[in-house]
């Protein structure tokens, strides 16, 4: 046996005449031939139940006392509840103009009387499937276009002549423009001049085929801002129309994070680098420099008849101590071995007593928590964003006294570097050329961390690093990896 097929409900067909012969043959027709019937004998109980029960389909008398077809019709398709609904005219009337009015007025099609049977079951299955037909396409537009609007990327499609025809809105919040501004306008608004190029060319001489368009290209918001972009262009046939869809990606975010990221891995290498020289100097140099100091020390005591040679002697020894100094204080500035070997905090103390001595300056040091088992990049970072803060204070805030606070947690390290100086306008630090802040940002974002800086001129600074302890161990043993 066959399985039984699922129940579909029946379409329901209301029927407005006012002339029970014809209700009764279309409603015995209809019937018969499993469609739901309705019926109203008047234009104004028919508007009273269209509303309600929603038919899939009217079959209407022109001729009708009060409310005649036509209005009916009309009244119908003002309203947003009915005007989808096909409303085929059942009327005596075979002048054109009678028809052309009721076409003019949302009819979908004519039957005459007297009744053609087949005729009528032939044009309300027409018309019940070309309803069906035309809500599965509405659906799949409503989808489609859902589909569009939810996409994170920019859609934008032209026309041939390169105006835009959509917009969607990834593309409003990606170019700053609402769709509504954008659409029919020319494309080379909203693209860099060799962006605008490729994409007419390619639209030009593409088929049914996509390209990737080269990077390296920008397109424009519409406050006039370039940004970089990765893009693509296709175009499809739409009946006569040729439509090319671009879909562009906003890559400068990326673009930062690589940039950060090649910051990043250049200043671990500066620092290995620093490291290594650093080590190089005081291995071989200072073997060297110990050799000299025995040996001028050898001289000294074997040449006491001379004093000629003592001088001299006494003189190599003051520049062998000297040149002694001097390598301290670079191998101090490459990097300082105090880091490696005690920790952060004994080369903070260093660095602050160093301060001192050659400022002047007064210099106070607060640590709070334990310190000793934070990451080398942390532990680098710090020195340096200290050493960047203390080189301002010393060359630009005329400053007489700095106070240090060094503190963390299980979860975050934090750096307070305050001085009484000279301060400076917030907006300053955005200027061109203030790259001692910028990097202080730099550096810390690379950790996860934040810099916040507060001054005002004539109120002293004070900069605040914030880093996130576990973060940051992460990310070292990350780029330890890599």
């Amino acid at each position: 046996m066959n399985a039984p097929l699922p129940s579909v409900s029946r379409p329901l067909i209301l029927i407005v005449d006012d002339t029970p012969a014809n209700i009764s043959v279309l409603v015995d027709l209809l019937s018969a031939h499993n469609f739901a019937v309705s019926v109203a004998e008047d234009g104004e109980s028919a508007l009273e139940q269209v509303a309600y029960v929603q038919p899939d389909l009217i079959l209407l008398d022109v001729l009708m006392p009060k409310v005649d077809g036509f209005a009916m019709c009309s009244r119908l398709k003002e309203r947003p509840l009915t005007c989808d609904i096909p409303v085929i005219f059942m009327t005596g009337l075979i002048d054109t103009a009678s028809k052309v009015k009721g076409f003019e007025l949302g009819a979908v099609d004519y039957i005459t009387k007297p009744f053609q049977h087949d005729e009528v079951l032939a044009r309300i299955n027409l018309h019940l499937a070309l309803r069906q037909l035309n809500t599965r396409l509405q659906q799949s537009e409503e989808r489609l276009s859902r589909i569009i609007e939810s996409i994170m990327d920019a859609i934008v499609a032209l026309d041939r002549d390169g105006r835009i025809r959509m917009f969607n809105r990834a593309a409003e919040r990606m170019f700053r423009c609402s769709a509504k501004l954008a659409i029919g306008q020319a494309c080379e608004r909203f693209l860099s001049a060799p962006l605008h190029r490729i994409v007419m060319e390619g639209a030009e001489h593409a088929a049914a085929c996509a390209m990737w368009i080269p990077d390296g290209h920008d397109a424009v918001r519409a406050d006039g801002e370039a940004f970089p972009v990765e893009a693509s262009l296709s175009c499809a046939q739409a009946g006569d129309q040729t439509i090319h869809t671009l879909v562009l990606r906003d890559i400068s975010e990326r673009n930062k994070a690589r940039l950060r990221e090649m910051g990043a891995r250049i200043q671990h290498d500066i620092e290995e680098e620093r490291k290594r020289i650093s080590q190089s100097l005081h291995d071989e140099m200072g073997q060297n420099l110990t050799a000299l100091q025995l040996d001028a020390d050898w001289i000294r005591r074997h040449c006491d008849g001379n004093p000629v040679l003592l001088q001299t002697v006494d003189r190599m020894h003051k520049s062998i101590e000297d040149s002694a100094g001097a390598m301290r204080r670079i191998i101090a500035d490459l990097r300082p071995r105090v880091l490696d070997d005690l920790g952060i905090s004994a080369a903070v103390k260093a660095l602050l007593h160093d301060v001192a001595v050659r400022t002047g300056i007064e210099v106070e040091y607060v640590k709070e928590g334990e310190l000793d088992s934070i990451a080398d990049v942390t532990k680098t970072a710090l020195y340096r964003m200290l050493q960047e803060c203390l080189t301002n204070v010393t060359r630009h805030a005329r400053a007489t006294k700095v106070d240090v606070v060094l503190r963390a947690d299980e979860n975050h390290i934090e750096m307070i570097v305050a001085d009484n100086g000279r301060g400076f306008a917030p907006q300053a630090q955005f200027e061109r050329g203030s790259f001692g802040l910028f990097g202080l940002s730099e550096r810390a974002a690379q950790l996860g961390g934040t810099v916040v800086v507060d001054s005002a001129p004539g109120k002293g600074t004070r900069i605040v690093v914030h880093l996130p302890r576990a973060a940051s161990e992460t990310r070292a043993v990350g780029r330890s990896l890599a």
